[in-house]
C-alpha cells in the first residue's frame, strides 16, 4: 500500500469534522449567549463548505496519476496532522472576541501545519510532486483566506 496526496486530504476532512463536533458543542453550551450561537453557526457553515471544497480536490485527482508519497516522509506528516488534531479545543468562552481569538489561533496553527507539510514534501523528494503540491497548495490558499477572514472579524 502507497500513500499520496489523497489520504492527506482525507484527514484534513477529519479535521474538518471535528471542528463541527466542537463547534456544536459550543453552540449547545452557550444556548444563552446569542452572539456565540450566532459565530458557532457561522464557523459551522463554513466548515461545511470546506468539507465540499476537500472533497471536491479528491473527485479532481481521482482521475490523475497521484504521486506516491514515501513512507517516512507521510508517516511523520500522519504524526503532525495527528498531534494537531487531538490538540484541538474550544476552550469555554464566553464572549465573542474570545472565541475568535481562538478560532484565529486554530486557522493560524492548521495553515502553519500545511505549510510544513508541503516543506516536508518538496525537501524530501527527489522527483517533483506536481499534484501534490498543487493540491497543498489550494489547501493552503484556503487556509490563508480562512485566517483572513477571522482576522478581520476580530478586528471589527
Amino acid at each position: 500500500m502507497f500513500y499520496n496526496v489523497a489520504d492527506i486530504v482525507d484527514k484534513t476532512i477529519k479535521i474538518e469534522e471535528k471542528r463541527i463536533v466542537m463547534i456544536n458543542d459550543l453552540i449547545d453550551e452557550n444556548r444563552n449567549l446569542p452572539t456565540i450561537n450566532l459565530l458557532g453557526k457561522v464557523f459551522r457553515k463554513e466548515s461545511f463548505k470546506m468539507i465540499s471544497y476537500y472533497k471536491d480536490i479528491k473527485r479532481e485527482i481521482s482521475n490523475c496519476e497521484v504521486e506516491e508519497i514515501d513512507f517516512r516522509t507521510y508517516d511523520k506528516i500522519s504524526f503532525l496532522i495527528t498531534e494537531f488534531y487531538n490538540s484541538m479545543f474550544i476552550p469555554n468562552t464566553k464572549t465573542p472576541k474570545e472565541y475568535l481569538k481562538h478560532a484565529l489561533n486554530i486557522a493560524v496553527d492548521e495553515l502553519a501545519l500545511f505549510i510544513d507539510i508541503q516543506g516536508r514534501i518538496v525537501n524530501n523528494s527527489r522527483n517533483t510532486y506536481k499534484i501534490t503540491y498543487e493540491v497543498l497548495s489550494k489547501i493552503i490558499l484556503r487556509l490563508e483566506k480562512q485566517v483572513e477572514n477571522i482576522d478581520k472579524l476580530l478586528k471589527n
